[in-house]
């Protein structure tokens, strides 16, 4: 039997009852069985030696001549389909009447599959409106990003079916004439039966949004109901005022404008409308972020508040605030109006608030009249963060929350209101009230009044019984389920080896599952504290399997490499991808060890990897980066590469560019595929480790390479000449970077690292560089 399905686009013609070059039924016997349990996706019709496409039309075939029943074949993805256009197009001809949805990726949609797609839309339409429904009725149709440009909008929305229900343009990115073709075809009624509309991430603006706005009045009313326009960005009110009309879109039941660049004009146009009651339906509401965060006005906030009433919004029952700080007086006003008689019916509702007093606070706290809060993102400040937590315990029963994100603030006062916060919190957390904590952040804020003092967690009297300093909020922690916590990050907080190890006995129980970052910088534990806390991840049944971030920065954890070490070795961190060891006093042994974890491929998911700041040399560096020469993988994800000293730091510069043959040999051996940014300043890096380094990059081109940070080493002009001699025109193809001046080191740049960098640019060598950085 020939498995070859259709010859090359224009070359072949198909044969009456026959799929390509045989007859379906051929196939009858052997997929009637399998048509039982499965149906085709993309894989099936891209295996490349025509089995698969012609097991997948055949399949397809079986279903629509009625060979076997009990099939509701409902839809195809074709999105990362890689057949050639005629082929999709003959498994596309053969789709059972039953078929509703369809997504299509570029093979389908661009050059030569662009006509044929053409006469294949044209076709659905023509032959419903003549046979009256007996053939495919395609209502929900998808393209896979970038599949729709300047060349395919006009021809395919020009096309469209009038009775589609769904049409999903996510991530593909349409400018002003796309935009006008989609207008187009609004008027001329193509969406006369839509009721989902994507445009998520097509970069949407006011522009954009008003030709679109136009076609909508001019083609009233719609059915839209579901009208999606995140990461869009709008500026001017009007864009909003022109689109959120009652006469236009009387049916819409959910607007997402999640992750949007949305101006105050813009919020305020949003508010007038919802009050004006002209998106009456309206049931779902998505503002999730409000980008860009910090100049939203908080009056604007205050005045949708306003707006959230049951005689402007009767049905809205799911509104999303995430990351809308509504802070201050703001935050009264929203506490307020959700609290009111006039609040809709409301399901769901996530919101961030700041508490102004201590009356809100309580309110919050307790969660009477606000039952429907889900997720609430709130600060833990002063004397209204003591009421909220105070209410949370005095409440009848337990808060309805199920994602909570607590941002604590140290407000230097000596220890009073800190520690009364500190101590409610583990209060709140001992009586099971937190269990939906998903976030818990210690700010640490510094002014000109900061009494310089070290922060420090009320000690548990456990610690004192049992001989050591530790505090009462992780005494507590240890013992408490927490199933949704994501993020603990505690810088600076004060705390000690004993409460390190006290989190480790709550991971060793399991009490973290979904913790995802742990980042406990700037605080004081070392060796017992790092045995502590990863003992009891190796220890632990499941690990830390969803850990992707881990700091231990300016902290004595270089004492406890080995406990780290071992962690990664046991497999129970198989996740992480940004590991921060900055200023930890790690040292040689500490990077020996690092090593063997590498080795053992352990570390492959690593995306960050900081070690500047510290005191390992060329030793540890030759044999770290020799493990990963050594290792079958190497370092497969990693972009950023911090091996940087620090001028302000007491050790002074570190030494790491004693080692650059070692990491040289890595990028010969292209274990570091993915490297975007490598930092080597202030290491000690020669006019030697400078020739080893650009001979490295010539030898081997490195495309994802964009940052190169050099400064700060002792190299002179017969350095970097060398390094630059050695590049090839193809070695650094997309560097754009080379930062002479860190942060704090604003000394000039001298002449002839500009002149010699320009050369090199001239010559070709480092064509995509800004020589502006």
């Amino acid at each position: 039997m020939d498995n070859h399905l259709v010859g090359a686009a224009g070359q072949e013609e198909e044969k009456t009852g026959s799929i390509g070059s045989f007859h379906p039924t051929t196939w009858d016997s052997v997929l009637c069985m399998l048509l039982k349990t499965s149906e085709p996706s993309a894989q099936v019709c891209s295996v490349r030696n025509g089995f698969g496409p012609t097991a997948a039309c055949t399949w397809l075939y079986t279903i629509k001549q009625g060979k076997v029943l009990g099939v509701p074949f409902r839809n195809l993805d074709l999105s990362k389909c890689t057949l050639s256009p005629r082929r999709i197009f003959v498994l596309l001809n053969v789709l059972p009447l039953s078929t509703e949805g369809l997504k299509l990726g570029s093979s389908a949609v661009q050059g030569q599959a662009l006509p044929l797609l053409r006469n294949f839309l044209e076709k659905l339409g023509t032959q419903q409106e003549q046979e009256g429904g007996g053939a495919s009725r395609i209502k929900h149709l998808r393209f896979a990003e970038r599949s729709i440009g300047p060349l395919e909008a006009p021809v395919v929305f020009s096309v469209l079916p009038s009775f589609l229900e769904t049409l999903d343009l996510e991530g593909n990115v349409l400018g002003s004439a796309e935009m006008e073709a989609l207008a187009q075809a609004t008027r001329a009624g193509r969406l006369s039966c839509l009721q989902s509309l994507n445009l998520k991430s097509t970069r949407m603006n006011d522009e954009k949004m008003e030709i679109l706005s136009s076609a909508f009045a001019e083609a009233k009313p719609l059915k839209i109901e579901c009208l999606l326009l995140c990461r869009s960005v709008f500026g001017s009110g009007e864009t909003f005022s022109s689109l959120l009309r009652r006469d236009t879109l009387s049916f819409l039941q959910e607007l997402q404008l999640n992750y949007c660049s949305l101006s105050t004009a813009v919020w305020r146009a949003l508010a007038e409308r919802l009050k004006a009651g002209e998106l009456p339906s309206l049931e779902s509401l998505g503002l999730e972020w409000g980008w860009p965060p910090g100049e939203l006005d908080q009056e604007a906030l205050v005045s949708f508040a306003g707006a959230l009433v049951r005689s402007a919004v009767p049905r809205l029952k799911n509104l999303n605030l995430k990351g809308v700080w509504a802070n201050r007086h703001a935050g009264t006003a929203l506490v307020s109006a959700l609290r009111s008689d006039e609040v809709p019916h409301l399901e769901t509702v996530d919101i961030e608030v700041s508490c102004e007093s201590e009356e809100t606070a309580r309110v919050l706290g307790s969660g009477e009249g606000l039952e429907f809060i889900r997720s609430l993102d709130t600060n833990l400040d002063g004397q209204a963060g003591v009421e909220f937590l105070r209410a949370v315990m005095s409440a009848p029963k337990k808060p309805s929350w199920e994602e909570l994100t607590l941002a604590v603030y140290r407000m230097g006062d000596g220890g009073g209101i800190d520690a009364e916060i500190w101590t409610a919190l583990a209060a709140a957390l001992d009586m099971g009230r937190l269990s939906s904590l998903h976030t818990l952040l210690f700010i640490h804020e510094t002014d000109d009044d900061d009494d310089g003092e070290e922060f420090k967690l009320p000690v548990s009297q456990t610690s004192d019984a049992e001989g050591g300093g530790g505090g009462q909020f992780f005494d507590v922690f240890r013992g408490v389920s927490l199933p949704v916590l994501s993020e603990v990050t505690l810088d600076d907080a004060g705390f000690t080896d004993r409460d390190l190890a006290w989190l480790g006995e709550g991971i060793r129980a399991g009490k973290y599952p979904q913790l995802t970052k742990l980042s406990i910088r700037g605080n004081n534990f070392g060796r017992a504290g790092m045995e502590g806390l990863f003992g009891g991840v190796r220890e632990s049944q499941g690990g830390l399997l969803c850990l992707g971030e881990l700091g231990l920065g300016f902290s004595r954890a270089g004492e406890g490499a080995a406990s780290l070490a071992g962690a990664l070795r046991s497999g129970k961190m198989p996740g992480l991808s940004w590991l921060m060891l900055r200023a930890t006093g790690w040292d040689d042994e500490g990077m020996r060890m690092l090593g063997e974890a590498v080795r053992e491929g352990h570390m492959t998911q690593i995306v960050a990897l900081f070690l500047g700041g510290n005191t390992f040399g060329r030793e540890g560096m030759d044999v770290f980066f020799g493990a990963v020469s050594a290792s079958e993988k190497g370092f497969p994800s990693l972009e950023l590469l911090i091996l940087s000293g620090s001028p302000v730091l007491e050790d002074g510069p570190g030494a790491a560019g004693g080692g650059i043959a070692a990491l040289s040999q890595n990028l010969r051996l292209e274990k570091m595929p993915c490297i975007v940014c490598l930092e080597l300043s202030n290491c000690s890096l020669t006019n030697e480790g400078m020739r080893l380094l650009g001979e490295a990059f010539g030898e081997k081109e490195t495309p994802s390479l964009t940052e190169l940070h050099l400064s700060g080493n002792p190299f002179n002009e017969e350095g970097l000449t060398s390094f630059l001699e050695a590049l090839q025109p193809q070695s650094l193809p997309n560097l754009k970077r080379i930062p002479w001046n860190e942060p704090g080191n604003e000394a000039s740049v001298p002449p002839w690292k500009n002149e010699l960098i320009m050369n090199a640019k001239e010559a070709g060598k480092l064509r995509s560089l800004n020589v502006s950085s």
